[in-house]
């Protein structure tokens, strides 16, 4: 059952209704009240509040009324509680959903953007592409190139780092030499479209 389904919140308070309706006969049962048994009516509200129904015994009409009241509004609360915690939920999830679409996005945009350039120098064949995403150290270093492209260098993530990461005259690290250079173009591009106010917030 779907926790935002009619059927669901209707036995939520068919359940939170069952179990207050037996705490209130216990409570009654005992000579007590569910939850006014601590209440007291004194000058006008025990006069409006009190029937006499014989000589030497009061009838407490208020604590009755509050305790039928009960009965009915907290499986209410309850459900209202769980609508609510049920809903933030929803919405938390969606927007952390939208905002991992968003960057999965952005980093296809990236990607999409290495290819083009990468085919456009005619010195990496079909097989190259191949080893490269076969390559998970190099996936990897894709995915810090991105980082770096949208936030900048860091002390464990920067260019010098990738620099060392394959041997010399390997396909892979003619390939990163190439794309370090790209995220450096286009990290370029960034920084310059920021406005000095955001030039100084990054820079704090």
């Amino acid at each position: 059952m779907k926790k935002d389904s009619k059927r669901y919140y209707l036995s939520t308070f068919i359940m939170a209704f069952a179990f207050i309706f037996i705490l209130t006969i216990i409570s009654h049962a005992g000579g007590g009240y569910l939850i006014s048994g601590s209440i007291t009516f004194e000058g006008i509200w025990a006069d409006t509040f009190q029937i006499f129904l014989y000589k030497d015994k009061t009838f407490i009409v208020g604590n009755y009324v509050l305790d039928i009241i009960a009965i009915f509004v907290f499986p209410l609360f309850f459900v209202i509680i769980f609508w609510l915690i049920d809903f933030l939920t929803r919405k938390l999830k969606s927007k952390k959903r939208k905002a991992e679409e968003e960057e999965r996005e952005k980093y296809d945009d990236f990607i999409n953007g290495v290819s083009r350039e990468m085919n456009a120098t005619d010195k990496f064949n079909i097989e190259d592409y191949r080893h490269f995403r076969e390559n998970e150290k190099f996936q990897e270093c894709l995915k810090k190139l991105y980082s770096i492209y949208k936030d900048g260098e860091t002390p464990n993530v920067n260019y010098a780092l990738l620099e060392r990461k394959f041997n010399k005259n390997s396909k892979e690290k003619e390939a990163i030499d190439f794309l370090i250079d790209y995220t450096k173009k286009k990290r370029e591009e960034i920084e310059n479209s920021n406005t000095p106010e955001e030039k100084e917030e990054k820079n704090e």
